[in-house]
């Protein structure tokens, strides 16, 4: 079966680019345009504007635009293994009589064809589709990590029904390297995304052209983006979000430790490892072990623990230590 050339041409071609990564299909890229973005303003001074007056507020929407998508691509080019061409930097607009039309061409995206990361790809074509939303950047970013996740675990399952089917072992494991394969990809897309969601240069490169956009409306006045109609009581949707990030809980580790003293204080009931930096919690192991390791401590013995660090998800910093158990000889 010949592999199935997809273009990007328009926003549903990125869409369709982005389903075939996730549903593990082969396929290469052929023709990739820029593409059209408009904006449409309605209402009140734009409902018969002429397009050769271009008074302060459409002055400031054309610049936002331009100054925040030169931010979008330089931290395209900065964060992922792409290149943009010198024209591909720069909006044209072009503006059209009655309900205003703002329309400019976006997105040379032509360096994708030598990229090899289907990972990098899926996540530049999805900041791409964050340009063209309507929505605020977070909502956009939290919901394409649940689709990834909710996507990838149906393939994964289908993956693996497909294992157990395999006539001969041949075949087995075969299967098996495609969905570690696959496996392995999502993982990637999962952890870019997580990147993604705390970049914030990104945000509100994505953000601001829209805020500015939805800011200079008056009453009786609106844009209309991505099919969706938009007022000034939309702009506080487009404000700095700080992101949320889970906890990242490590494996647990087993290793010879020296017990530097006991909190009696705290709740937790703490010890402090040496090299460990937060206090590490020892509610986890029974009483009788804690109480042997409050001797152990008051000498400063080095003892076998088995302990799990948790970091912030954000600054990577250990921040919680639990002792699993005290492994003695």
């Amino acid at each position: 079966m010949p592999t199935q050339v997809l273009n990007i041409t328009n926003v549903d071609e990125i869409k369709a680019v982005r389903e075939a990564i996730l549903n593990n299909e082969d396929f290469k890229l052929g023709e990739i345009k820029p593409i059209t973005y408009m904006l449409k303003l309605d209402g009140g001074r734009f409902a018969e504007h002429h397009a050769s007056v271009i008074d302060a507020d459409i002055a400031k929407i054309i610049v936002s635009h331009q100054d925040n998508y030169t931010r979008l691509i330089n931290e395209l080019e900065r964060n992922f293994e792409i290149e943009f061409d010198e024209e591909a930097k720069f909006l044209q607009f072009k503006l059209q009589d009655g309900c205003l039309e703002l329309i400019s061409d976006l997105l040379g995206l032509e360096g994708l064809k030598n990229m090899e990361s289907k990972h990098l790809m899926y996540v530049i074509l999805g900041i791409s589709l964050m340009w063209f939303s309507h929505s605020a950047y977070t909502y956009n970013v939290e919901a394409d990590l649940q689709k990834v996740k909710t996507h990838s675990e149906q393939k994964i399952r289908e993956m693996e029904a497909a294992e157990e089917r395999a006539a001969d072992e041949r075949e087995k494991e075969d299967r098996q390297r495609e969905r570690e394969t696959y496996q392995d990809l999502v993982n990637k897309i999962l952890e870019k995304d997580k990147e993604v969601k705390l970049n914030k240069t990104l945000q509100n490169a994505i953000n601001k052209p829209k805020q500015v956009t939805v800011s200079v409306l008056k009453d009786g006045e609106n844009v209309n983006i991505d099919n969706h109609t938009l007022t000034n009581a939309n702009e506080p949707e487009y404000n700095y979000v700080e992101p949320t990030v889970d906890d990242i809980e490590e494996d647990p580790i087993e290793g010879t430790y020296m017990l530097e003293y006991y909190n009696f204080v705290k709740d937790g009931k703490m010890f402090k490892i040496q090299g460990v930096a937060p206090l590490a919690n020892s509610e986890t192991i029974s009483a009788a072990k804690r109480m042997r390791l409050m001797t152990k401590a008051e000498t400063k013995q080095e003892v076998k623990l088995k302990i799990k660090i948790v970091k912030d998800g954000v600054t990577k910093k250990p921040i919680k230590a639990f002792i699993l158990d005290y492994i003695e000889n």
